[in-house]
């Protein structure tokens, strides 16, 4: 992907604004009705202090980011400048006491940490009560650990930013003043567009500072704790467990188990996070060289610990292998209560040694986990040509109005002229540019596809892969015209079809384009025959009567289910079913075949053959989209194109 710098230099709303500001804010993406008072709040300070028109605030994945511009008259006093700052810190920091007060009831709230708790309170309950506020202790410990971390990275995570046009002077002030100089040779707009870049560089010193030690102490008790697990065997002596007792204990022991197990899904989303600032290294030095400027990468070695970063990426790494062998052993212990083979009782004081190590230790994993958790979407932040903190607040294409009159038009059977793009090569069957797609859940977004740009050329066979949530089906869809892109041209035979209407679109689909899906989407009603001839008895210019049954009948014969015509889906296996799939994808010879993991639902063996008929029919001139997780799978196409978070990391051809 291209991430250079494309400069921002807006045209002034009136001649007498020529100053432009901006500031950014982190914010939790979880709370939303206090995002929506900062944004409020901060809209309001820019126009009450720094008499700012063309004001806006918005949400930037996980950034607040207000902007506007400002007179030269009004903003030529440092005292204006110092006191619009002064006043939206005041703001931040009010939206921070709200954060963590939200943030703090989550924690305490918590379903994992109520049952935790309460299983811990049950293994101490049998000794004197100062033990069991030993487990108050450690669950206040979490909250205590989490709120100062999040008051402390988010009150730290901001920027101002000020350019002035008139002078082409440019101040740009962070949480400690660092880079509050002007800066000789920055032209105003070539900073603007960056502070998306920014106030994630100013971002990633506070969070990687923070996630060392929970990592460090995390890791330290890990490593004893298979020591640990042998004394817990060699303590137990005396009378015989009660059976309340014996499952208390047992409970305990299941609960770090549960934990040790899930710690998995937070180190692999800590390793995203911390990959996410080594991806923002090398995209800051690539903009740094679009603008010609060092400032960037001064900007970079100030904030960005890169040894720190490999250093929580070697400690992850020996956690997982620990906790790898220490996840059998901890079983077989619960598996030795729980049968009673164990006969014995722990001596009071040994007992409350375990149990308060079982409880430090769950309370380190927790803290971990609610910490990256957190920070879940700053993997996906997207750094995108000129900033996406001066994106337009609607996607770009068709505006609503634009729709209706598409609406109109197909309800009495008229057409709009749908664009035609000269400027794409004739040999160039499928292009995608800039496309965006972000999906809003409940307590995160998911930012699906994140400036992909792509071309497929008549005849091509491409492949693209990535892990699990890379966005590979999302952008088939996209590219297919299953689904819309926030952001961003798909265009197929030089036509951009953002520009077509849902029954052009459907055409469009019907003669040009052929599916192959996981789950094959046969209808359950129709025969094999009936299913395969579908598309073609659906419109167009295409085979009906005898010809349509002769072509289905090669189709079928081609796919070596000939014999099967007559049967219904149900009655045929997953492999026979997928093959109906493909002589239906093929009935009306489309340009371009997508194939969305095709053997993703069969053995290997019936993988390979479902692959043998997609590259014969490839072989018979039309263009193959796959989308696949196989590595092998993969390599029967002429380009591999790999997606991972939403970007295209490689494009290759298979040697």
């Amino acid at each position: 992907m291209n991430i250079g710098v494309v400069p921002v230099k807006l045209t002034n709303p009136t001649s007498d604004l020529d100053i432009r500001f901006t500031c950014s804010f982190l914010i939790s993406k979880t709370a939303y009705q206090q995002n929506l008072d900062l944004r409020k709040s901060l809209e309001k300070a820019l126009k009450k202090v720094g008499k700012a028109h063309y004001r806006f605030a918005r949400e930037v994945n996980t950034f607040m980011v207000a902007h506007g511009w400002i007179s030269t008259e009004a903003a030529s006093s440092v005292n204006v400048q110092d006191n619009l700052e002064a006043e939206l810190r005041k703001i931040h920091e009010k939206y921070v006491k709200k954060v963590a007060k939200s943030v703090r009831a989550s924690v305490l709230q918590d379903t994992e940490v109520s049952e935790s708790r309460k299983a811990l309170e049950r293994a101490h309950k049998f000794h004197r009560s100062h033990y069991q506020s030993r487990v108050r202790q450690q669950i206040a410990g979490i909250e205590k650990v989490v709120i100062q971390n999040l008051k402390e990275v988010i009150s730290s995570t901001r920027l101002f930013l000020w350019e002035d046009f008139s002078t082409g002077a440019c101040r740009l002030v962070t949480w400690n003043n660092i880079f509050s100089d002007v800066y000789e040779g920055l032209q105003p707009g070539e900073f603007g567009g960056l502070t998306d870049g920014l106030t994630l560089l100013v971002f990633s010193q506070r969070f990687i500072r923070l996630l060392q030690p929970l990592i460090a102490n995390l890791l330290g008790i890990i490593q004893s704790f298979e020591l640990t697990i042998e004394n817990i065997a060699i303590d137990l002596s005396g009378p015989s467990l009660s059976e309340p007792h014996r499952e208390a204990i047992a409970e305990c022991i299941r609960v770090l188990l549960g934990k040790l197990l899930g710690i998995r899904e937070t180190f692999r989303s800590s390793s995203r996070q911390v990959w996410r600032f080594t991806a923002l290294a090398k995209e800051m030095e690539d903009r740094d060289s679009a603008i010609q400027k060092k400032v960037l990468q001064q900007m970079t070695d100030e904030f960005l610990d890169v040894e720190a970063i490999a250093q929580i990426g070697n400690s992850i790494g020996q956690l997982n292998s620990l906790i790898s062998d220490l996840i059998p052993k901890i079983r077989y212990l619960v598996e030795l209560v729980e049968r009673r083979e164990i006969t014995g009782s722990f001596s009071v004081s040994a007992e409350h040694r375990h149990l308060t190590f079982i409880g430090d230790c769950y309370s380190e994993l927790e803290k971990l986990r609610f910490w990256t958790d957190l920070w879940e979407d700053i993997p996906y932040f997207t750094l995108m040509p000129g900033g996406i903190a001066f994106e337009a607040k609607k996607p770009s294409g068709i505006s609503k109005y634009g729709a209706f009159t598409k609406e109109l038009l197909g309800l009495f059977g008229l057409r709009k002229e749908v664009p035609v793009d000269t400027s794409i090569p004739e040999d160039v069957v499928l292009k995608g540019t800039d496309l965006f797609k972000t999906y809003r859940l409940a307590n995160s977004t998911i930012y699906a596809l994140r400036g992909v740009s792509l071309a497929v050329n008549r005849g091509e066979f491409v492949a693209i892969t990535g892990p699990s949530g890379s966005g590979k089906t999302t952008l088939l869809n996209i590219l297919s015209g299953l689904d819309n892109a926030d952001r961003g041209s798909v265009f197929i035979d030089r036509m951009d079809i953002s520009k077509m209407g849902d029954n052009e679109l459907t055409e469009l689909r019907r003669d040009k384009l052929g599916f192959i899906f996981q789950y094959y989407n046969l209808l359950p009603v129709l025969t094999s025959n009936e299913n395969v001839a579908l598309p073609a008895q659906l419109g167009g210019d295409h085979p009906k009567g005898k010809a349509l049954q002769v072509r289905v009948d090669e189709l079928m014969k081609d796919v070596q289910l000939e014999q099967f015509g007559k049967q219904i889906p149900i009655k045929l296996s997953g492999g026979q079913m997928q093959r109906v799939t493909i002589a239906r994808s093929m009935t009306n010879k489309p340009d371009i075949l997508f194939a969305d993991e095709p053997t993703g639902d069969l053995d290997s063996v019936t993988g390979a053959e479902i692959m043998k008929l997609i590259s014969r029919f490839h072989a018979e001139g039309s263009s193959v989209v796959l989308v696949t997780h196989d590595h092998e799978i993969a390599m029967c196409a002429e380009r591999i194109i790999e997606l991972r978070d939403g970007q295209i990391v490689k494009d290759v051809k298979p040697a």
